[in-house]
């Protein structure tokens, strides 16, 4: 009886709260869809025109010739994550190591994640896939995604570390950067403002430098202000970002009022079911049970 009566308290609590089980499933897919993705950041610069209309900068700042030198010179073909963070893109002095590649990525290069893990002063390993490699500091590197060197950032200290390295496809690349770029004229035609997003702010700036440097054909002064025959930077893109991604709670919300909308949305559908059958002519079993009367009834005959 014990063993009866547990069964069916277990099948009431399944009948009753069964479908709750969508809150942690939509959660867990929150969370998986968060930890896949990577935070993306906006970086804007403000131009004030001088000899030239915000069209004409607009088209001329688009050319995809600008774009992939201006990436060709800043070596963006890595990009860096911590391993035990990968939604946050590392930059700069945020890295301890680079790869620092002969040449540009030739076209067609395939895309790879690698991971790199700094076993220490003079050595680290490098795992493409399931193959794992030693390799020095400064030496040589030839691999199937590139030839290149892996550099430690002078005065450096740090004797452990771990990466996760990710080379893209360098036409892929080009679109992206080149998609992720835009540029509005102001109302009055003067000056117009130019954005770019990318997985870390002060990368985002340093492309917005560069793309506008090699536009104009001059470098900033001591204090990085760029003013030329063409266009006055305004507002420098490092002072000026903000993050263009949702922030993952959105997606925790979300998913939490899905999964409770579930259970708490068929009930209501089981009344609505429920009137709309007292309302038929007949009920179900007595329909069925008139049907078999019937064949009956021709049978015998």
């Amino acid at each position: 009886m014990i063993a009866i009566d547990s069964v069916q308290r277990t099948i009431i609590l399944v009948k009753r709260f069964g479908l709750y089980i969508f809150v942690p499933l939509f959660l867990l897919l929150a969370y998986s869809y968060v930890s896949s993705t990577h935070q993306q950041y906006r970086a804007t610069a403000k131009i004030a025109l001088k000899n030239i209309s915000a069209e004409e900068v607009a088209h001329d700042l688009h050319s995809e010739p600008l774009v992939k030198q201006a990436l060709d010179q800043l070596n963006f073909q890595a990009s860096y994550y911590d391993a035990e963070s990968p939604r946050e893109e590392l930059y700069g002095s945020e890295v301890a190591v680079r790869l620092k590649f002969d040449g540009p990525r030739k076209t067609g290069a395939d895309e790879a994640w690698l991971n790199l893990d700094v076993a220490g002063k003079d050595s680290y390993t490098l795992t493409n896939q399931d193959t794992t490699a030693y390799y020095s500091f400064n030496a040589p590197v030839n691999a199937s995604f590139g030839s290149f060197m892996v550099t430690r950032r002078p005065g450096n200290k740090l004797t452990e570390a771990s990466y996760l390295v990710h080379l893209d496809d360098p036409n892929k690349q080009l679109d992206t950067w080149s998609e992720n770029l835009n540029i509005e004229p102001d109302d009055n035609g003067r000056s117009a403002t130019i954005s770019i997003v990318a997985g870390n702010p002060r990368k985002g700036a340093a492309f917005l430098n560069k793309l506008l440097q090699l536009y104009a054909g001059e470098t900033p002064d001591r204090h990085g202000d760029l003013d030329t025959d063409k266009f006055n930077l305004v507002e420098k893109p490092e002072q000026n970002f903000e993050s263009a991604s949702l922030s993952p709670l959105w997606f925790y919300f979300l998913a939490l009022v899905a999964g409770l909308a579930i259970p708490l949305g068929v009930p209501e559908l089981k009344k609505k079911r429920k009137a709309n059958v007292r309302w038929l002519p007949i009920s179900l079993p007595k329909l069925l049970n008139q049907v078999q009367h019937r064949l009956a009834i021709k049978q015998v005959d």
